[in-house]
C-alpha cells in the first residue's frame, strides 16, 4: 500500500509539472506565432474564455472540466477500450498504442478547432500515458488542471510573458525530459539506470 501511494504521489507530482509546462507553451507558441490564433473557431473560444469572470472561470477551467474530460476521455474510453481490444489485441504495447491514439484523436477532436485541436492532441497523449502508467484520476488530473492553469492564467494576464521569455525554453526542455522519462518509465544516470516505478 504504502509502495502505491509513493507511486501515485510521484506521478501526480510528475503530472503537475508536465501539465504547467504543457499549458506555458502551448500560449508561448501562440504568442511567437500569431497567425496560428487567428483562425474563426479559436476566437470564438477564447470570446467565451473572457464572458465569463476570472473566478468563474477557474472553477469551470481549472476544476471541472479537467475532472470531467479526464473521466470521459481517459477513465471509461481508455478502461472501456481496454475491456472491449484486450480480447481482441493480445499485445500489451500494442493495445496501448491503439488506446493512446483514441483517447488523444477524441480529445483533439472534442476541443472543435484546429488551434486547441492539436494542443489536445499533444495533451492526449501525454494524459493517455500517464493513464496507463497510473491507472489512477490524481496524477491526470493534476497534469490536465495544471496545464489549463496556467495557459488560462497566462491568457487573461498577457504581461506575465514579459516575466517568462526566459525561462519558456526551460520548461520546454523539462516537459521533454520528464515525457521522456514517463515513456520510459526510467531515468539513466552515467551507466546505470534507475526504474522510476
Amino acid at each position: 500500500m504504502k509502495e502505491k501511494i509513493k507511486k501515485i504521489s510521484y506521478l501526480t507530482g510528475i503530472g503537475a509539472l508536465v501539465g504547467a509546462a504543457l499549458g506555458i507553451l502551448s500560449n508561448d507558441i501562440l504568442r511567437l506565432y500569431p497567425a496560428l490564433a487567428s483562425s474563426q473557431a479559436y476566437q470564438k473560444s477564447k470570446e467565451a474564455l473572457y464572458a465569463i469572470g476570472f473566478r468563474e472561470g477557474l472553477i469551470r477551467y481549472v476544476l471541472i472540466a479537467p475532472l470531467v474530460e479526464e473521466l470521459v476521455f481517459r477513465v471509461l474510453l481508455m478502461v472501456g477500450g481496454e475491456k472491449l481490444l484486450g480480447r481482441k489485441v493480445k499485445n500489451t504495447t500494442l493495445l496501448h498504442v491503439i488506446l493512446v491514439t483514441l483517447s488523444a484523436l477524441a480529445f483533439a477532436c472534442y476541443h472543435g478547432n484546429m488551434v486547441q485541436g492539436v494542443y489536445g492532441l499533444v495533451a492526449g497523449v501525454l494524459l493517455a500515458m500517464m493513464w496507463i502508467r497510473s491507472k489512477n484520476l490524481l496524477p491526470i488530473y493534476a497534469m490536465h488542471a495544471l496545464a489549463n492553469l496556467s495557459a488560462y492564467l497566462l491568457e487573461r494576464n498577457p504581461e506575465y510573458w514579459d516575466r517568462l521569455d526566459n525561462i519558456s525554453l526551460m520548461l520546454t526542455l523539462l516537459l521533454v525530459l520528464i515525457g521522456n522519462a514517463l515513456v520510459s518509465g526510467k531515468v539513466v544516470f552515467g551507466n546505470s539506470e534507475q526504474h522510476l516505478l
